[in-house]
């Protein structure tokens, strides 16, 4: 019996690295930038940053709006707001990449995969055919909040950086707590059930999340974006390692029957993908967690 459960855990995982996503390991933090419009009342608008590279991650300028469509399968996209955006020629050589949203009446819009570094946000009315745009901004965090606001000359936008360590901070918690769950979950699938093994189990989550949360928030931010998930694959692989190793010196000496097989690497592979499989997939419905 525990023999099946090991191999199906091990056939769950493959099918779920054959997925389009990222498999490494915890719900980490997710690069991104979120922009808040004030005072822009209920008039249609939508918002893009504007890039100063031709492309950032899977996002790039595209001639068409079918090529754009056939890129990113946005099943949202609008081809008059695509065309309004992309015909938008910036003074100074800035690309829109086919990422936008709506922001009509105070929709907060959020950047999640691959935000640009350096970008200018530029609002569309479509009601009016008209623009607005922000000054020059460098992503220098992790996760950037900012507020976005009209100029008294409507025709220009005034980009307000936010820090909010309270919000950053329950968002951490909110992350653990997650990662936890999902752990202790695979845990009782994996037979460490002892309060012993459950113990090791939290002890090392609460080690190599806050390590892997303080090294992704003042260490990525001073590199380019481009270098985030090259950077991440590397903590992953050594998060995996660390508690690996400490899971197969420590678990199997309190399992309550001694004759059963223990697969502590097995379980530290599985607990790694399973976390980082969900938080991937959350990040794009829950920005703000991630």
């Amino acid at each position: 019996m525990k023999r099946r459960l090991f191999c199906g855990s091990i056939l769950a995982l493959l099918l779920v690295c054959l997925l389009p996503l990222w498999a490494a390991a915890d719900t980490g933090p997710k690069p991104s930038i979120t922009v808040t419009p004030e005072g822009f009342g209920e008039d249609a608008c939508y918002l893009t940053l504007l890039s100063q590279t031709e492309t950032t991650g899977p996002w790039s300028k595209q001639e068409s709006f079918a090529a754009s469509k056939d890129s990113y399968g946005d099943p949202e996209a609008d081809e008059a707001i695509w065309t309004a955006f992309n015909d938008y020629e910036d003074a100074d050589g800035f690309y829109f990449l086919g990422c936008y949203g709506e922001v009509t009446g105070g929709q907060v819009f959020c950047w999640s995969y691959y935000p640009p570094d350096t970008f200018k946000a530029l609002a569309y009315f479509p009601d009016s055919g008209t623009f607005a745009v922000g000054p020059v901004t460098e992503r220098k965090e992790f996760s950037a909040h900012y507020t976005m606001s009209l100029s008294e000359q409507g025709d220009t936008l005034v980009m307000e950086h936010e820090q909010d360590a309270a919000e950053n901070n329950i968002a951490f918690v909110e992350r653990l707590s997650l990662t936890l769950v999902i752990e202790l979950v695979l845990a009782v699938m994996f037979c460490f059930r002892t309060k012993a093994q459950i113990l090791t189990i939290v002890c090392m989550n609460l080690i190599t999340q806050v390590g892997l949360n303080q090294a992704i928030t003042y260490l990525f931010p001073l590199v380019s974006s481009r270098w985030y998930w090259p950077g991440l694959l590397v903590l992953e692989v050594l998060i995996f390692l660390v508690e690996g190793a400490v899971y197969a010196r420590l678990l199997p000496r309190w399992k309550k029957d001694p004759a059963a097989v223990c697969h502590p690497w097995g379980y530290a592979l599985a607990a790694n993908v399973a976390s980082f499989g969900v938080g991937l997939i959350l990040a794009r419905l829950i920005p703000g967690m991630f």
